[in-house]
């Protein structure tokens, strides 16, 4: 319980020193744009700059125009367009189950990913051969993810309510 209340407020300073600091762009070394997205499956390693809990489960999935992906405690889905010599991103209509949290160590990793994730405007590789996602809000760290299945949200969709974790 400690760790997980340690962990969220580490996020949320983080978070508002990167919003105070020098632009997202610049926390990691990038060495390139990805040439594509479809295809890939990721898995969340860190938000900002903190690593996220070992077990946390929190994936993102690209398809032809749409992705989506699990977000600890919820299934999401949005459409995106994505431009590999510059890597622009634009992701739009994201919408999301909306699944009571019972682990409050998730409770902060959540709404930070979806807020990373909306305000992604970029997309590039690290050093590490992870796909950063930075632009407003917290920078998104994914490294390369196993073949998950697809959760059943797509963008434009009404996701269903119910109550589990």
């Amino acid at each position: 319980m400690r760790l997980a209340a340690a962990w969220i407020a580490t996020v949320i300073l983080l978070s508002v020193l990167e919003a105070c600091g020098p632009a997202p762009g610049n926390s990691v070394i990038r060495i390139s744009h990805p040439s594509t997205l479809v295809g890939t499956v990721w898995q969340l390693a860190a938000v900002g700059r903190v690593a996220v809990p070992t077990g946390t489960t929190a994936s993102l999935a690209f398809g032809p125009t749409e992705l989506s992906g699990e977000s600890t405690c919820n299934a999401f889905g949005a459409t995106y367009a994505y431009g590999p010599t510059t890597g622009a991103l634009r992701i739009g209509n994201l919408v999301s189950t909306k699944r009571a949290c019972l682990d409050p160590g998730f409770n902060g990793i959540e709404p930070a990913m979806l807020a990373g994730l909306r305000g992604a405007t970029d997309a590039s590789i690290d050093s590490q051969g992870r796909l950063v996602l930075s632009g407003v809000g917290a920078e998104l760290a994914f490294e390369v993810g196993p073949t998950l299945e697809r959760p059943n949200v797509t963008a434009g969709s009404s996701p269903t309510a119910s109550a589990s974790h």
